[in-house]
């Protein structure tokens, strides 16, 4: 069922990316606040030179409706 071929945005990064999490997971467990797997998430994303935004704000439209997350 799956394409050989077939193309993913950004594989490596998506791949890379999914790793760390996961590593993250695995090491600190299940269970405890949000701010500190961001905090972890953050220190892996630095040491493997991942640029991102942290707690960045965006828009959302619903049914017409624009809000700010």
């Amino acid at each position: 069922m799956s394409d050989t071929n077939e193309y993913y945005y950004k594989k490596d990064e998506n791949y890379k990316i999914v790793g760390i999490c996961m590593e993250v997971h695995r090491l600190l467990e299940p269970g405890l606040l949000e701010i500190v797997y961001k905090d972890a998430l953050e220190i892996e994303f630095k040491s493997h030179n991942i640029p991102y935004q942290r707690e960045k704000e965006f828009a959302i439209e619903y049914k017409g409706r624009c809000f700010a997350t």
